[in-house]
């Protein structure tokens, strides 16, 4: 009598097996999970999203730039571009790991949009073309800090904006709970509204321009940032651009990184002694001449001579 062999079971304990068989439907939320940038959560995805718009939607919060790429994984394994969310079954809210890889930036970029990147402030997009000029970019950022849309993005995913101008704080203060005042540090930016915010006597309510916290401050405790075009030098490759130049023939592309150098006006007064030039040295006979003519002093009458 023979035995017959007996069959295994289907293999359904992989990661892969169940997110198949798992009944799910298009994920209008997920969260992205990497190590130094911590969890992003990119909300109200569309049904038919791809995951080819969820790695646009991950560039463009993070602004990577154009040598970089996302690359998304699910359980280990990585998810390809053309695939539809859907096709993965993940559900809402499900949890994605995301590595950001070198990559040859595309030669074909154009120039529709730039960076300008900055120790003081945080990174700024403009839109440009090819025929902008180094002075018609120092224009367009003085008005883009004067008003500009500011968006902020809480754990959820959901986008905070305000309209507003880039205020910085001229000193270093404590909270204030009989007026309601935060603590601010020496050269914070923050966001004052277009529409003038709250303002009650002498104070005033802004947003951090970290992360869009509202707060309130005393309105002589920050500062306008205004900064015309002689008020900004703009450096491409380490070199400084000059105001006639155009973008496109320096080599400038689509979210390329222009560095932005400006004087604060909210500079520590031990800095600007330290980034003052030093003081040119005279000669011998200019001090001579100085302290001769110093007052008090009446020159040296020269010795009669004798008949």
């Amino acid at each position: 009598m023979s035995i017959a062999p007996v069959q295994s079971p289907p293999f359904f304990a992989s990661a892969w097996n169940m997110d198949v068989l798992l009944p799910a439907g298009p994920p209008t939320r997920v969260y992205v999970r990497n190590g130094p940038r911590g969890i992003l959560a990119i909300a109200n995805l569309p049904e038919d999203a791809t995951v080819a718009l969820l790695k646009s939607a991950l560039t463009e919060r993070l602004m990577l730039k154009p040598g970089r790429r996302v690359v998304l994984y699910s359980w280990g394994r990585e998810l390809e571009d053309a695939q539809l969310l859907s096709s993965y079954a993940l559900p809402t809210n499900a949890q994605l790991d995301m590595k950001v890889e070198i990559c040859h930036a595309p030669h074909d970029r154009g120039l529709r949009r730039v960076r300008i990147t900055s120790t003081a402030i945080r990174t700024r997009q403009l839109t440009v073309n090819p025929t902008v000029s180094v002075l018609e970019l120092k224009h367009r950022l003085h008005l883009h800090l004067m008003k500009a849309d500011h968006e902020w993005f809480d754990h959820e995913g959901t986008c905070k904006r305000v309209r507003g101008a880039t205020y910085l704080a001229v000193a270093s203060v404590s909270a204030d709970e009989k007026q309601g005042t935060a603590a601010l540090k020496l050269g914070e930016e923050l966001i004052f509204p277009a529409s003038g915010g709250d303002k009650k006597g002498n104070v005033i309510t802004v947003r951090r321009a970290d992360k869009g916290t509202q707060i309130n401050v005393l309105e002589s405790s920050v500062l306008a940032l205004d900064l015309p075009p002689q008020k900004q030098k703009l450096l491409w490759m380490g070199k400084t651009m000059l105001d006639q130049e155009l973008l496109w023939e320096l080599g400038v592309r689509t979210d390329d990184e222009i560095a932005l150098e400006f004087e604060s006006p909210t500079m520590p007064q031990v800095l600007q002694l330290m980034r003052a030039p030093a003081p040119e040295k005279s000669s011998k006979k200019e001090k001579k001449d100085k302290k001769d003519s110093s007052p008090g002093k009446s020159p040296k009458k020269s010795p009669k001579k004798s008949r």
